[in-house]
């Protein structure tokens, strides 16, 4: 069974590397500088790991720019592959024509074969599978072409609106712009029926993702037939992350602390 992480604090990345079991990692689209993309990418590398970029959620017109705009970094970063969060960002590859696999993130919905068969037909080489599917519905559909997450914070909220902003506290408008990009801030809020949430800001293009309060644990309940396993680490304390994958590699599933099961186990109505 292969393992991927993907992360969103940059300073989580030694403590991934140092696990020998961990086959892939996807780094934060929204937080490195296009300078900096090669010598990343080769750091994992020479980890034996491959290093994939994780797209950001949002891809405006002014994203797909930036990112045609350093496309000649992108293509001499040599990434083994992209993780692709819309349509849009799957068209922009192709025009690029950067090489690597194109793995289609949860929201590229695959609820069944058929619509499989379209994401396969749009340029996905591997698909995520869907947060929403319970366990007897992902066993119908089949885990064969897909990566199952089976730790981390689930994205809630997708917002193009970032709320730091619309509070006056816009965090791109003061200090050191790449000091921001690449720091995430995570924030807890609260809504009118008291439930938490954790908000991260992503200054780079201007919109806000909004996480459940509580990671998804599926760590003791991962199907056999899974062949791709994910972990997402967000805010996680610096060390928290390493502690996760040595307890899961030494076969240490029971879970600390609050967690949810998502939809795994109770599905969506």
């Amino acid at each position: 069974m292969l393992i991927d992480v993907s992360v969103e604090n940059m300073n989580h990345v030694p403590e991934v590397l140092e696990i020998p079991e961990v086959d892939g990692l996807f780094l934060p689209g929204d937080r490195l500088e296009p300078e900096e993309w090669r010598d990343t990418a080769a750091h994992v590398q020479r980890a034996g790991k491959k290093a994939y970029l994780a797209l950001p959620h949002i891809f405006r017109k002014e994203t797909g720019e930036y990112f045609a705009a350093h496309g000649w970094e992108l293509a001499e970063a040599y990434f083994d592959g992209f993780l692709v969060r819309s349509l849009d960002e799957a068209g922009s590859l192709s025009e690029q024509g950067l090489p690597g696999l194109r793995i289609f993130d949860a929201g590229m919905y695959t609820w069944n074969r058929e619509a499989a068969a379209v994401m396969y037909s749009l340029g996905a080489d591997i698909l995520t599978l869907p947060y929403e599917a319970r366990e007897r519905e992902l066993a119908e559909r089949g885990y064969e072409d897909g990566e199952l997450v089976v730790y981390g914070r689930l994205p809630a909220m997708i917002s193009a609106q970032c709320t730091g902003k619309t509070q006056g506290a816009c965090r791109a408008a003061r200090g050191k712009k790449e000091d921001i990009f690449r720091t995430p801030s995570f924030r807890r809020l609260r809504d009118r029926k008291g439930a938490f949430f954790v908000e991260d800001s992503r200054c780079r293009f201007c919109y806000s993702v909004l996480y459940n309060s509580v990671p998804l644990w599926l760590l003791d309940r991962v199907p056999t037939a899974c062949g791709r396993i994910r972990f997402s680490f967000t805010d996680e304390e610096v060390g928290e992350a390493g502690r996760i994958l040595r307890a899961y590699v030494r076969g240490e599933r029971t879970p600390s602390g609050s967690f949810t099961r998502g939809h795994f186990t109770r599905g969506v109505e």
